[in-house]
């Protein structure tokens, strides 16, 4: 059992470390809400609707798909076990995804995660520090980023609240994507220098920098943006001369998810031409690290709730017009008249 407990904390420092959700999410985080996940982009969306904290709006983060699949592992042939293991009661769990050995809703998992780290010699890092670390690396961001973050982590300030109206799926992950970019080194921030550590940074110069570290540094400078440039090699150098090479690649890399994110978002209900996709890239005027339309009309996949599409502008214009790209009205033999398609489309388009 001890084994298996560790799973279930590892899960949960997923959700309160890794995503910077407070306690509360992972502790009333619901099997329902789990199985109503909304998948989108290659990650899944997940909303937990009773948190019980100041905030009243749904917290909501995305997995990766091996996130996901730790994740359903879990719920498929882990919590079955915690189930089976001494007869549980029926009701005993009361609808939570994540169980205690006792099989029942897990109390606290502040003291979770403090297990796991003693299991694993790992300082304690609580969700306080978590989230104030990811608050403080968004700093040099832009407001949107800024905003997208805060609707991310939940806040319930005045400020963060203006932003909530456009909560869905796609802005979740395209916040998700922004956190990737300011976490990469976090670790190494929340984590303190003993005298060694101290007197090997001060004979060993950057050179000797740990990639994740001298990103992270890199990044207080030359945050990632939509329309910002590539950290100049003397930039790079100067922080470590060893892995300047990597960090330009990673910070390109991170700017492309970013930007290929941005561009979905643009095409959330409606498959897009390559043309169309192409132009309005071009409208934006990057230089340089371009997405490309092509890949992006071969990944795309419809985002976002049914409902938002029925009220969107587009529909109410065809609606007016009662003229609709790729559908016509026909005569069907034995069915009178009737809709039909005049291409193909893609589930949930």
């Amino acid at each position: 059992m001890s084994e298996i407990m560790h799973v279930v904390y590892y899960l949960q420092a997923i959700i309160i470390l890794k995503h910077a959700q407070r306690v509360g999410v992972a502790k009333s985080m619901t099997v329902e809400e789990w199985l109503a996940r909304k998948p989108v982009k290659e990650h899944c969306v997940v909303g937990v609707k009773e948190h019980k904290t100041a905030a009243q709006e749904v917290a909501m983060f995305a997995l990766t798909q091996e996130e996901e699949m730790w994740f359903d592992i879990y719920y498929t042939r882990i919590r079955p076990q915690i189930l089976r293991s001494k007869g549980c009661k029926e009701d005993l769990d009361q609808g939570k995804f994540f169980l205690s050995s006792r099989e029942t809703p897990i109390y606290n998992p502040s003291n979770d995660l403090a297990r796991l780290h003693t299991k694993y010699g790992i300082k304690p890092v609580s969700s306080q520090e978590a989230r104030r670390l990811t608050e403080t690396a968004m700093k040099t961001r832009v407001d949107v980023d800024k905003a997208l973050v805060a609707d991310y982590l939940t806040h319930s300030n005045a400020t963060a609240e203006k932003h909530y109206r456009m909560k869905t799926p796609a802005n979740i992950l395209t916040a998700r994507l922004i956190l990737d970019s300011v976490q990469a080194g976090s670790s190494n921030d929340s984590e303190q220098e003993t005298p060694c550590d101290e007197a090997r940074a001060s004979t060993s110069g950057s050179t000797q920098m740990d990639v994740h570290a001298a990103f992270d540094k890199l990044l207080q400078d030359h945050p990632i943006s939509l329309d910002g440039e590539v950290p100049s090699k003397a930039a790079r150098t100067a922080i470590s001369e060893k892995h300047q090479r990597q960090l330009y690649e990673r910070w390109l890399k991170a700017q492309m998810k970013l930007r290929v994110q941005h561009v979905l978002d643009q095409f959330s209900r409606r498959l897009p031409t390559e043309a169309r996709v192409q132009a309005w890239i071009t409208s934006k005027g990057w230089k340089s690290n371009i997405p490309s339309a092509s890949k992006i009309v071969q990944d795309w996949k419809p985002t976002g709730s049914l409902e938002d599409a029925v009220r969107s502008d587009r529909v109410v214009k065809c609606i007016k017009s009662q003229k609709w790209t790729g559908l016509a009205i026909s005569e069907i033999e034995g069915k009178n008249r009737g809709v039909v398609t005049t291409r193909d489309f893609l589930p949930g388009e």
